[in-house]
């Protein structure tokens, strides 16, 4: 007999990253929560590891100290070898770096960011089924993994699945989740080593046996991803079978193990689910992809799942935006997950390439790309997460607005709320839009802007180029307005920081289709 608790809004079922991040996001936005998870204390590997700007853009707004940055390992750029030989280095630019940083560290952050705000997460419990009940709540059955008799009935508004890649909550769903899994055996492991790698690179080692990557960790053990070699049991992976395979794919470049905290050898899988909302179900992080840990994407991807979901959830609850807000999440997140497993799988097939022609090819191409911009300005970037535009923005409002479905592009300004210097996508609110109004435009001709604000109760912010007075709401002075157009417009930036609307002016109409606000009491929805 399941045992009858009260009706909670949102349920989360997994306490990885990306339910972590739902839950902080949730309850700082004043979205009460429940998390359970069946593993009865966190597991101490350090599993993911690379994290990028814009995730770090995303846990400073839970914490403005930049702790997590600290605590990382700072990397510099890549180095390919091929054969062991040293091929070419790639560095990252300033905007477009990664840390390592183990998962580890990323949970217990959240997870006492979560206490902070007296939600637990409640350990030991197991999602064991779900059905819709007769007011279209979601009831979710948990069992006690220590007590299995002891069973309690959870009926929650929404239900977010964020248990893994075996997802319960998606299968109770029956949402396929189709791909592919390939066919060599893959190791991880950390491993304290002798030798002289350098620790602020990541060191990709191609060769005709295989590839390995190897990063070092803040603690000072090296993190190794490679695949098998053909000869190997994978049941009996060892120091020494590890230390067989470093010395296949490194060669000349010496690389002695001394010792290791933590190895394991698995399958990699390419896989997506068909669908990652199912009426009042949401799917985040590994239940709705999973892929290749090529590019350090994994983590990273379902921290902004968790954060797009999350700012949605929080402004239906609050009838700030009608229900149809949220189908946008899908049409936002599931493409870039068709994204990130299609270039971690590409990534990883250039790494094990076979064949003389084949791999000079690749090694040829690496040199031509390192001379030009691509790595700076495209790829690096991309795996930031600062140059993804969600392109269904665009679409539904049936225009090729510039900028619109991009993150509104970052400079230095002055705040003069705060009077300091920060970033300007830090400096614009997260629980609500913000007219952004870039240049001294006159009063007069932004009535109807002011007036669409006022009305739906808008942030407006300016960013002035210059000291010139315009007052029409708290201000900022830029100090280098870098990859902003000249020209003065008017931007709807979302509490996400992705750009919203781009132009000259914009109407009450136009601010609310775009923003899905829901009318006040007695107010007509135009």
């Amino acid at each position: 007999m399941a045992e009858e608790h009260e009706d909670i809004p949102v349920l989360i079922v997994g306490a990885g990253p990306a339910g972590l991040m739902t839950a902080v996001e949730l309850t700082r936005r004043g979205v009460p929560v429940r998390i359970i998870e069946k593993l009865e204390e966190s597991s101490p590997y350090s599993k993911a590891l690379g994290v990028w700007p814009r995730t770090f853009e995303l846990f400073r707004r839970i914490d403005p100290t930049k702790r997590m940055e600290v605590l990382g390992q700072y990397q510099a750029g890549i180095r390919y070898y091929t054969d062991g030989r040293e091929l070419v280095t790639l560095p990252y630019t300033d905007h477009a770096r990664a840390t390592v940083l183990p998962q580890p560290e990323v949970e217990g952050f959240l997870e006492a960011e979560l206490k902070s705000r007296d939600v637990l997460v409640e350990r030991g419990k197991e999602l064991k089924s779900t059905y819709t009940n007769d007011n279209g709540d979601i009831v979710a059955i948990v069992n006690d993994v220590g007590n299995p008799q002891q069973q309690e009935s959870i009926s929650c508004h929404y239900l977010v699945g964020a248990d893994g890649a075996s997802s319960l909550v998606r299968k109770e769903r029956g949402i396929e989740f189709t791909g592919d899994t390939y066919p060599a055996t893959f190791v991880v492991a950390d491993a304290h080593i002798e030798g002289n790698l350098d620790p602020a690179l990541t060191h990709y080692f191609c060769s005709t046996q295989g590839v390995m990557v190897v990063s070092a960790l803040p603690n000072g053990e090296y993190r190794f991803f490679t695949s098998a070699l053909p000869n190997q049991d994978p049941d009996t992976m060892d120091l020494a079978a590890l230390q067989q395979i470093v010395d296949s794919r490194a060669f000349t470049t010496r690389i002695k193990l001394r010792d290791y905290s933590w190895i394991s050898a698995f399958r990699v899988h390419a896989r997506q689910a068909s669908r990652i909302r199912d009426g009042r179900v949401f799917l985040v992080g590994d239940a709705a992809h999973i892929h290749s840990p090529a590019g350090g994407q994994g983590l990273n991807t379902g921290v902004a799942d968790a954060h797009n979901l999350a700012w949605k959830m929080a402004a239906v609850y609050h009838e700030k935006a009608v229900e149809r807000l949220l189908d946008t999440y899908a049409l936002e997140r599931r493409p870039v997950a068709t994204d990130v497993v299609k270039s971690a799988d590409q990534q990883t097939k250039l790494w094990v390439l076979s064949g003389r022609y084949k791999i000079a090819l690749r090694n040829a191409l690496l040199k031509i790309a390192a001379h030009t911009p691509y790595f700076s300005h495209v790829y690096f970037p991309r795996l930031a997460g600062v140059r993804f535009r969600y392109a269904s923005m665009r679409t539904r409002q049936g225009r090729d607005g510039k900028y619109v479905g991009e993150l509104i592009r970052n400079c230095d300004v002055f705040d003069v709320r705060s009077g300091k210097m920060t970033s300007l996508r830090l400096a614009l609110p997260d629980d609500r839009y913000t007219i952004l109004i870039d240049g001294a435009v006159r009063r007069g001709e932004l009535l109807g802007v002011l007036s669409g604000a006022r009305v739906l109760g808008l942030e407006v912010r300016t960013l002035l180029r210059s000291e010139s007075r315009l007052e029409v709401g708290p201000r900022f002075l830029s100090r280098a307005a870098r990859g902003l157009p000249k020209k003065n417009r008017v931007y709807l930036v979302r509490p996400d920081g992705y750009v919203a609307y781009f132009g000259d002016d914009i109407g009450v109409k136009t601010l609310r289709d775009i923003t899905y606000a829901a009318p006040q009491k007695g107010e007509s929805v135009y």
